[in-house]
Order: C-alpha cells, then sequence, then structure tokens
C-alpha cells in the first residue's frame, strides 16, 4: 500500500510464489468448476478508476500505452493527471492483479482513468479543502469502479473529514464503487478507509490496521476492514475486490432477469460482504462475538470479526447471491412467501 499524501512510499513487494494460486483461495475456480470458465464474469466493459500515489519519479500508470507489455494488451490508460507514459512498479501490481490477462480477476477490464492521489484530491477532481462552492467533478462518463491502493492522511482532522465527505457523496450521486486499502501493518491511517461508503479491504493474513474509526472521525466506532482480499499486501487485495466488483457489475448487465439496481454500491458491497467466507487467520475462528443460546441468540453490538471483518472474498459464493435476484425482505426466524 503506497502511503500518501505528500511523499509516496512504496512498501508493496511482487512475490511470485505467496499468490501462484490465489484464484484458489477466492472461490474463482470453483465459480469456473460450476458455470464453465468461458462463462466466467471478467468485468468486460466495466471502466475503472485507478489512483496511485506517484513514485519518486512521477510515474503512476500500470503500463506505457505507446509499448503495452503482453499481459495488458488490448488495454489503454487515459492518463488524468497529464504527466510521464512510464509505469511505476506499484500501479503494474496492482493492474496486474486487477486487470491483466494473466493474472487478473477481471481480465475484460480495458479502460483504465488514471490520477495521482495529489491530483485526484484537489484540482484533479475531488477539489478539497476549495469550499462547498467547488464540489467534486462530473462522473467519468461511465466509469463504475474506483481503485484507491494507497493510505494517508492530510495531517489535519477537519481536512481529512473533507475529502471523506465528498468521496461519499460522490458515491451515492455517481452510484460508483469505490475500493480502498487499509495500511500494512498495525499504523491506521484515516484516507480512504474512514469513509461510510466505501469498501475498505484487509489482506489474508490479517497484517493489516485493523480497528475502529477512532473519536474524533465520523462515524466513530464502525470497524475496519469490510472484508479481506486473498493476498498478502493491501494494494493487492484492494485490486482482488475492484476485480470481483466489476464482475459483479457484468453478472448484472448480462442477465437481463436481474435489476439495474443490483449493480449500485449498496447491493455490490453487501454481495461481497454477506457472501465472505467466516474463516480467520491462519486458521482462526471468525468471530463476533455473537450471544450462542437463549432468546438473543445471534445478537451482537460487533457485527464484524475484529480482524479481517466479514471475512474472506469468495467470488463464487458472491455470484450465486447475485444469480437468486432480488428477494422480499423477511423478519428475523420468518421465510420469505413464495
Amino acid at each position: 500500500m503506497n502511503k500518501c499524501l505528500l511523499a509516496a512510499v512504496s512498501v508493496a513487494v511482487f512475490v511470485a510464489d505467496t499468490r501462484a494460486d490465489y484464484r484458489d483461495w477466492c472461490g474463482w475456480t470453483e465459480l469456473a468448476a460450476r458455470i464453465g470458465t468461458e462463462n466466467v464474469p471478467d468485468g468486460t466493459d466495466v471502466i475503472i478508476g485507478q489512483v496511485e500515489a506517484a513514485d519518486g519519479n512521477g510515474h503512476y500508470v500500470a503500463f506505457d500505452n505507446s509499448s503495452i507489455p503482453a499481459e495488458f494488451d488490448g488495454k489503454f490508460i487515459a492518463k488524468r493527471s497529464g504527466g510521464t507514459n512510464s509505469p511505476s512498479s506499484h500501479a503494474t501490481m496492482v493492474g496486474r492483479t486487477c486487470y491483466s490477462l494473466e493474472e487478473g480477476l477481471a481480465p475484460g477490464i480495458t479502460f483504465i482513468n488514471a490520477w495521482t492521489v495529489n491530483s485526484w484530491k484537489a484540482v484533479g477532481y475531488m477539489h478539497s479543502g476549495q469550499g462547498a462552492g467547488t464540489p467534486p467533478d462530473e462522473a467519468m462518463g461511465a466509469q463504475k469502479i474506483w481503485n484507491h491502493a494507497w493510505v494517508g492522511t492530510t495531517g489535519n482532522t477537519a481536512a481529512d473529514h473533507d475529502l471523506l465527505r465528498r468521496l461519499d457523496w460522490v458515491v451515492s450521486r455517481d452510484d460508483v464503487i469505490v475500493v480502498v486499502g487499509l495500511n500494512n501493518g498495525t499504523d491506521q491511517q484515516p484516507l480512504l478507509s474512514y469513509g461510510f461508503n466505501t469498501i475498505s479491504v484487509g489482506r489474508r493474513d490479517g497484517d493489516h490496521a485493523s480497528g475502529d474509526v477512532p473519536g474524533g472521525y465520523d462515524g466513530a466506532g464502525r470497524m475496519k476492514p469490510d472484508i479481506t482480499g486473498p493476498l498478502f499486501l493491501t494494494s493487492e487485495t484492494t485490486a482482488t475486490i475492484s476485480a470481483a466488483a466489476a464482475m459483479l457489475v457484468q453478472q448484472v448487465r448480462d442477465d437481463e432477469s436481474l435489476p439495474v439496481e443490483a449493480e449500485s454500491p449498496e447491493v455490490v458491497k453487501a454481495i461481497l460482504m454477506a457472501s465472505a467466507i467466516h474463516n480467520g487467520v491462519s486458521g482462526e475462528t471468525w468471530t463476533n462475538n455473537a450471544v450462542e443460546d437463549g432468546d438473543d441468540r445471534g445478537l451482537t453490538d460487533r457485527p464484524l470479526d475484529a480482524t479481517v471483518g466479514a471475512g474472506h472474498l469468495d467470488v463464487n459464493r458472491s455470484h450465486l447471491v447475485m444469480s437468486a435476484g432480488q428477494q422480499p425482505g423477511a423478519a428475523s426466524g420468518e421465510a420469505p412467501a413464495g
């Protein structure tokens, strides 16, 4: 995960042997076996925004459009922050995990909008700190997903609040899905995981900054992360959740029986969390410390596991939940009619 805002320090190191079988860890293999590899949603026609902390040379894109590697063949990056064509190793890693032809969960994604963090948060899109009279820019056309594999703070709680509130407003206004990473290690950072409408992501081994949103920030006491991905760096796991969201969006668009509302950020977030596997870290038991017996069985005031949130990503289960379509609500203990 890259740390921002004023300086970027990449802490992501690609380790091939720790990710070779990651599709087996997130239900993709089971999904392919169940419906056939050719029928697995791959994010086709879903547009993503990739926001990156520029490296020391100002590089922030996953690949150079003028010399596209085979793993990114057929894809195009729109550089919304201008600057160099040269890729950054961090952005390449994120792109590889999300949308590359060789390793990505959503290789059908072909169009990527790219920003640097400092451009995106200011005049490049969000206009944070510029007052209510200068809202974020209009929606980026048909872009559906934002991937933020960086963490940080402005150093000022009020300024952090302004950016987080603007981002929550963008989700509501534009009906977009925003996926954000936690910090690797134990040091919590408010940006962007303290938002309400984002999907905050931890890593498979639990070595991320889990915890409650602290006092002084909106919604103090909310648990983070929401979910964990199948890899061992939060930048990579954030990319897998963005890819899983793209898979669900494509599934909705391809299935005429599903309502358009099924690709809303609320529904996609709910499905990803509801379908997550309830496993803890390293074989430990997932728990939200619910009451285990009596009239209050199942009740808890801490709905998520303290380390892994809703649990580990499972794209097979999320596909099953989405395939079931819209269901009528029912009170606890009651089965829906029909």
